[in-house]
Order: structure tokens, then sequence, then C-alpha cells
């Protein structure tokens, strides 16, 4: 199941409806993983994404993060295609408590000021 705000103009083999990632359209618990692929950089508010993909993430489910992670040129303002330019750490910042990060890999993108970040988490039971 994807989601996307153009759903209608995407042709896919799997399911795409519209919508948000700061609002899925899903219940708790809803899925047993969450793929953020791509996208954070792209959304309005990256932590309130996040935050929906572990309400629809069933305990004991995976988050999978792939973004381009920067390591200097963070010059946003001439950027047409993001909306911001996240660190390595920065990502890290972004995955609730409740998340055991249980891999990270990266390798080299186009130019050597970035590279693509892979991040795999698994969600636990929330400690009361």
């Amino acid at each position: 199941m994807g989601i996307d705000p153009l759903a209608s103009s995407i042709t896919s083999v799997i399911p795409v409806i519209d919508g948000m990632a700061e609002d899925l359209p899903f219940g708790e618990s809803a899925f047993d993983n969450v793929a953020l692929m791509s996208i954070l950089d792209h959304v309005v508010d990256p932590v309130i994404a996040v935050s929906e993909a572990s309400r629809v993430l069933r305990v004991g489910g995976y988050l999978f993060i792939m973004i381009l992670v920067w390591t200097n040129r963070f010059d946003v303002d001439n950027d047409e295609y993001h909306f911001r330019h996240f660190s390595e750490n920065e990502i890290y910042d972004l995955i609730p408590e409740n998340f055991d990060i249980e891999d990270v890999q990266f390798i080299p993108y186009k130019e050597e000021y970035r590279r693509v970040m892979y991040l795999k988490a698994k969600k636990r039971e929330t400690k009361k």
C-alpha cells in the first residue's frame, strides 16, 4: 500500500491512495512494516510524519527509512526539490524512543556531499 498526495497521477503495481504522511488514513497498529522511502525531505513536518508511521505500525514491526543525508552544502534555499537537508544525526533524532535501531547502511550518491542512508528500526512496547 502506498500513499501520495498525487496518487491519481501515479501508475503503480501496488495500490496507491491519496494522502499525506503527516495524516495517515489508517488505524493504529494497522501494518507490520512501514517504509518512508525518500519522503522525509519532501514533507512539511517530518516529526509528525514519523509519528504517524509509528502510530500505524504494530509493536514488533519495522520502520524502514531511506533518505539522502548531507555531509555539507546545506544550501536548501537553492534546492527546488527538498524542503530540508538532513544530516545523519537529524535522522536519528526523528526516531521515537520506543524504537530500537537494528541496522544502518550508507551508499554513495552522485555527489560527495550527500549519501543515501538506509535505517531499520523495530518498534517495541512503550514503557508505562
